[in-house]
C-alpha cells in the first residue's frame, strides 16, 4: 500500500504535496457519495486524514462526510466564491491533511451556463488544478464504458480525468471486462470500483440523502466494499500546496456577543465557512436545540436558527411550549432573531403536514407553512436587502441558494425583506420581518454579507 503520511506531524509546510482529488460523476446518482463515503471512511482506518469537501451549497453530504471520517467537510462553490476565494479556501483546509477528497455534484460538466461552467465540478477542479477520478455507474455496461469515458476525457482538455471508479459493477469478471477496454483504448485507467450491494444503498427524502439512519458500522461496511488501488491513487492525483497559505487557527477577537445557535435534528444546514465568519466578527456562537431544551441558554444577545427539517419533527417542535414561549420572551425583549428556510418554516404562525394537521410554532412571523408534493424553489440566487437587517443595510447585496418543498401563505407581502434574482432572471420578493425577528427560505453565504450579524450591526449592539 502506498504511503499516504498519515499525519503524526501536524506542523504546517509549504509546497508539500499530498493526494488530492475530485470524485465527479457522469450523472446524478452514480454513486459518487456512497464512493466518497467509502474512501473517506478506508482513509480514517487506514490513519490518513483525508480533508474533505463538497462542491456547490449542499448541506447534507458535508455532514455525511464528517460521519465517515471525523473531519470537517467544507463547501467549494463557484457562485459564492471567484477563483482566488476557492483555492484559498481549498488550500487552506489542506494544509493540515494528509489528503484532500472532493465530491462533484450532479454530472462532471452539469451547470449554469451563465458561468461559462465555472459552477460546474469541472470547473472548480480547473480553479484548483485538481485531478478528476470519474464515477461511472457501470451497470448494464460492458465494453461501451471506453466510448462514455472518451467523451469526458476529451470534452474539456483543461479538465485532467486521471482515473475511473466503477460504482455497481456486477461481478469481478465485469471489472475486469470494464478495466481492458479502458487500457486497450488508451483511456485513464480503472483505479477503483465497488460491487453492487443492496446493503450499500444511501437512503433518500426531500431535499437529499437522509440523515438519520447511518450508524458506524454502516460506513465501515462501505470501506469494507471498497476495492482501491491506492498506489495508482497516490501515484496520479500528487497536488502541490502552495505557499502561502496556513492552516485555519482558531485565534477568534475576544466575543462580544452571545449568539444562540439551533443546532439539532431539525436544524442542521450550516455552511462551516458561516461559523468561521461569525467567530472572526467577535461572536461566540453558543448551540441549543429546539426540539430537546426546554429553555433557551442564559445570556443571549441574539438567535440564529438554520436550515433543516422542521416539517419532520413538527410534533417534537410543536410540543415542546416552554422553548417556544422562550423564544418569543426573547423577541418581545427586542433582541434580533434571524430564520433561514427551516428556521423561517419554525418562526413562522405554524406548520401544516399533508393530511391537514396544524402544528402551531412560534408565530413571531406572519403566515403558515405548508409541504407540497413536488419542489417549490431550487436555484442560486442574486438578493438586494430592501429592509435593514442583521445581514446588511437596505439596498446592500447578498448572494444565496434557496431548495425547499414547503411554501409560506399568508406572509407579508407588503412588507418583503429581500428581492431574490435567479441566474436566470427572475425576479421575486421574499421574507418578512416583524419588529427584529427576520427570515426567509433563502440560504445566506454569510462571508459574502456585508452587514453579518456582527456585534457593530444596527441590531446587534453589545449591551
Amino acid at each position: 500500500m502506498a504511503d499516504f503520511t498519515a499525519g503524526e506531524d501536524t506542523e504546517v509546510t509549504v509546497n508539500k504535496k499530498i493526494p488530492a482529488f475530485m470524485l465527479a460523476g457522469t450523472n446524478s446518482g452514480c454513486g459518487k457519495t456512497t464512493v466518497t463515503l467509502a474512501i473517506l471512511r478506508a482513509m480514517e482506518r487506514k490513519g490518513i486524514v483525508p480533508a474533505p469537501f463538497k462542491c456547490g451549497p449542499d448541506y447534507i453530504d458535508p455532514q455525511l462526510h464528517r460521519m465517515a471520517c471525523k473531519e470537517v467537510s467544507i463547501n467549494l462553490d463557484g457562485f459564492f466564491m471567484d477563483k482566488a476565494a476557492l483555492r484559498k479556501t481549498f488550500f487552506t483546509h489542506c494544509t493540515g491533511a494528509d489528503a484532500a477528497v472532493v465530491e462533484g455534484a450532479m454530472g462532471l460538466f452539469d451547470g449554469d451556463m451563465n458561468f461559462g461552467g465555472a459552477l460546474a465540478p469541472a470547473g472548480i477542479a480547473q480553479a484548483l488544478d485538481l485531478p478528476v477520478i470519474l464515477v461511472v455507474n457501470v451497470h448494464g455496461i460492458g465494453q461501451s464504458v471506453a466510448p462514455l469515458v472518451s467523451g469526458f476525457v476529451n470534452w474539456n482538455k483543461n479538465v485532467r480525468i486521471a482515473g475511473v471508479f466503477a460504482a455497481m459493477a456486477g461481478s469481478e469478471n465485469h471489472v475486469e471486462i470494464l478495466r481492458q477496454s479502458l487500457s486497450n483504448n488508451g483511456l485513464p485507467p480503472l483505479i477503483g470500483y465497488m460491487i453492487r450491494n443492496d446493503k450499500l444503498k444511501l437512503k433518500e427524502r426531500h431535499l437529499g440523502l437522509s440523515l438519520d439512519d447511518y450508524d458506524e458500522d454502516f460506513f465501515d461496511l462501505l470501506a469494507d466494499n471498497l476495492k482501491l488501488d491506492w498506489e495508482k491513487l497516490e501515484k496520479f492525483t500528487q497536488v502541490v500546496i502552495p505557499d502561502g497559505f496556513t492552516e485555519v487557527k482558531s485565534d477568534y477577537p475576544t466575543p462580544e456577543y452571545r449568539l444562540g445557535v439551533a443546532v439539532d435534528e431539525a436544524f442542521s444546514f450550516y455552511y462551516p465557512e458561516n461559523f468561521e465568519k461569525l467567530h472572526r466578527s467577535g461572536i461566540e456562537i453558543v448551540t441549543f436545540s429546539p426540539i430537546h431544551d426546554r429553555k433557551l441558554p442564559e445570556n443571549l444577545d441574539g438567535l440564529y436558527f438554520g436550515g433543516g427539517y422542521p416539517e419532520l419533527y413538527a410534533v417534537e417542535l410543536a410540543a415542546n411550549l416552554t422553548m417556544i414561549q422562550d423564544i418569543r420572551d426573547f423577541a418581545a425583549d427586542n433582541k434580533v432573531i434571524y430564520g433561514e428556510c427551516g428556521g423561517y418554516v419554525y418562526l413562522t404562525q405554524a406548520f401544516v403536514s399533508s393530511d391537514g394537521t396544524t402544528y402551531e410554532f412560534c408565530n413571531l412571523l406572519p403566515g403558515r407553512a405548508f409541504l407540497k408534493n413536488k419542489l417549490a424553489a431550487l436555484g442560486y440566487r442574486n438578493i438586494k436587502i430592501l429592509q435593514d437587517c442583521p445581514l446588511g443595510k437596505k439596498n446592500s447585496s447578498l448572494k444565496g441558494h434557496e431548495f425547499h418543498y414547503s411554501v409560506v401563505f399568508g406572509n407579508d407581502t407588503d412588507n418583503p425583506l429581500f428581492e431574490s434574482v435567479s441566474l436566470n432572471g427572475r425576479k421575486e420578493l421574499c421574507g418578512s420581518r416583524n419588529g427584529n425577528v427576520f427570515g426567509s427560505y433563502l440560504h445566506i453565504f454569510f462571508p459574502d454579507a456585508p452587514g453579518l450579524l456582527t456585534p457593530q450591526s444596527t441590531f446587534l449592539s453589545p449591551k
